[in-house]
């Protein structure tokens, strides 16, 4: 039995103050400071939150860029990028596990393609006041499995978000 859960991450005080973080079943929050202002959330359980909602939810409670993602049994995320600019964009962190869990489905949903999703993730992440990698460090992020090399903290590190805990970051919730 793997990992189910909703992450998200957006530029505020205290995620545990927001309605719609307040909001989401499952397990206690659990909340890390990064430096820039930033925030990682996650809340571990099987009720599904729909991450492009929480995306939209957060960007409309901050007035900054937000992404959420749903974690499936440790396999895969669906990632959703969302900012007040109009960057509205999903796919899948680990999009070739996501695909070989879906094949036994009718009618499976099929990820954006790579370049788009990295054309995406470099809007959001400029928008964000982020520098992030090149593109092949971007397309890598999304294709990493969630295991134990942390996939999540990779795309947020390719996306140019400050480390967890960094000098100058409020300390974690």
């Amino acid at each position: 039995m793997g990992y189910f859960g909703t992450h998200f991450l957006a530029r505020c005080a205290a995620l545990g103050e927001l309605a719609c973080v307040q909001a989401i079943e499952g397990e206690q929050l659990r909340e890390h400071a990064h430096s820039g202002g930033w925030r990682h959330g996650s809340v571990a359980g099987r009720d599904y939150t729909d991450p492009g909602d929480l995306a939209a939810a957060l960007v409309a409670a901050t007035g900054a860029p937000a992404l959420a993602m749903y974690v499936f049994d440790s396999d895969f995320a669906t990632v959703h990028l969302d900012s007040p600019q109009g960057v509205r964009h999903w796919f899948y962190l680990d999009p070739e596990a996501a695909m070989e869990i879906f094949e036994d489905f009718d009618d499976p949903v099929e990820p954006p393609p790579p370049a788009e999703t990295v054309a995406e993730l470099r809007r959001w992440a400029a928008e964000a006041g982020l520098v992030a990698g090149t593109a092949a460090e971007l397309e890598a992020a999304v294709r990493s499995g969630l295991g134990p090399s942390g996939g999540v903290q990779h795309l947020y590190r390719a996306l140019g978000v400050p480390v967890a805990g960094a000098a100058g970051s409020p300390p974690a919730a």
